[in-house]
């Protein structure tokens, strides 16, 4: 019955060739030629690609500015003399090579010059001031001596007078001693005789120590003037000293030299400036025997680097595209932080400074490898670099190579978080 109700349900000829399949005897086409092609390029890639992210390296970087200095020191400053002044000469232009020690600016000193002329009129008061004490001096002692001589003269003359007497009283209680013995005048009598020939010699001895002691006074007297003279001819010494070091201040004080032998980067004044002690007026480098670079990086990735890392150094006066980097090497790492008095201790430059330390940042000093068979005589990490000198005082990029890992590497800590989150 379910038979013939399925024979009504489809034709004969369909079930016919339901159950007679056709073509059994053609093979079957899987792929074609280019499929294979195709296929076979899509599995060298990936072999190449696994090769490489296990066999090959990616370098992580710390990117940072600086500067290309002599290994000597930072960019030196010449700095006006003592007291303020007027700029006079100008001798030397940026660029110009100079030798240290050598001139190269003058000042008008108007400090130093009043200083002198206030030094001058003290010391001329000083001299008449010496000259109206010893011509005072002068005329004190010899009126005190003159007063000496005709006090120890009369003193002299009472002491001749005295000694007279003391003979008479000595005669007188002799006679009187004598008339005692033999009861003819009263023991009272023999006293005052005796009180009497003290009284003299104590007179002679009275006028004999205030002649000793004219004597000392007039000494004593002379040594006050003495010693008021001499503290005044110190005075007159000292000014003098005083005077003359102004004066050779000023022979050296109104010139200002280089400190260095070097290169002259800036000027910082103009004729008919005013500058006061100590202010930079000129910046000098060393000349270019040995350069480094003194970068400064972001400090929390400065931690990463070490002593001996590679380091790419870009100079902003060439075109990294064409020219590529000069190869270096850290040499030195700073164990703390930067900070403005630091970088400035070693820049000697403030508004470079200021450029440097707009973020947190650690110093770091690298040695750039030199090549004699280049331009710039630097080894380069492409081409022979470009055809001129680097010198002290270029700005520069720094890209330190701090790890090299297998891309692989930074693939398995993304695919732990990606399964690991299911």
């Amino acid at each position: 019955m379910v038979r013939e109700e399925s024979q009504k349900l489809f034709r004969k000829e369909a079930l016919i060739h339901l159950t007679t399949p056709e073509q059994l005897n053609k093979a079957i086409t899987i792929t074609g030629s280019k499929s294979w092609l195709l296929l076979l390029t899509l599995t060298v890639t990936m072999v190449l690609v696994i090769v490489w992210s296990i066999l090959g390296k990616i370098n992580t970087r710390v990117e940072g500015d600086g500067i290309i200095l002599s290994d000597i020191e930072g960019i030196y400053n010449a700095v006006a003399p003592k007291g303020a002044g007027e700029v006079e000469r100008i001798l030397v232009k940026p660029g110009d090579t100079v030798k240290a020690g050598q001139l190269v600016m003058t000042f008008n000193n108007l400090y130093l010059q009043n200083q002198i002329v206030v030094a001058q009129q003290a010391l001329a008061e000083l001299q008449q001031k010496n000259k109206e004490m010893s011509a005072e001096a002068k005329i004190g002692i010899a009126n005190r001596h003159k007063d000496l001589i005709t006090q120890n003269t009369i003193l002299e003359n009472i002491i001749t007078q005295q000694n007279e007497n003391l003979i008479h009283a000595q005669e007188l209680l002799t006679i009187r001693q004598d008339a005692f013995k033999r009861g003819l005048i009263t023991r009272q009598e023999v006293v005052s005789s005796w009180q009497q020939y003290y009284d003299i010699r104590k007179n002679i001895e009275d006028a004999r120590k205030e002649i000793s002691q004219n004597l000392i006074n007039e000494k004593n007297y002379v040594e006050s003037w003495a010693d008021k003279l001499r503290s005044i001819d110190l005075k007159i010494k000292d000014k003098k000293e005083e005077l003359d070091s102004l004066i050779s201040q000023l022979k050296t004080g109104k010139n200002v030299y280089s400190p260095i032998t070097g290169r002259v980067t800036n000027i910082q004044v103009k004729l008919g400036d005013m500058a006061k002690e100590g202010t930079p007026v000129l910046s000098l480098s060393p000349l270019d025997i040995n350069l480094e670079v003194i970068a400064y990086v972001p400090i929390n990735q400065g931690k990463k680097i070490k002593k001996g890392m590679i380091t790419m150094v870009t100079p902003g006066t060439i075109k990294k595209e064409e020219y590529g980097s000069i190869i270096g090497y850290v040499d030195y790492v700073a164990p703390y932080p930067a900070t403005s008095e630091s970088m400035n201790a070693v820049l000697k430059n403030e508004d470079l400074v200021k450029k440097l330390i707009e973020n947190p940042t650690m110093e770091i000093r690298v040695n750039l490898q030199k090549d004699p068979t280049t331009f710039s005589g630097f080894k380069w990490s492409s081409s022979e670099g470009p055809p001129q000198k680097i010198t002290a005082g270029t700005m520069v990029e720094v890209s330190t190579i701090v790890r090299k890992q297998a891309p692989v590497t930074l693939i398995i800590p993304g695919l732990k978080k990606l399964f690991g989150s299911y």
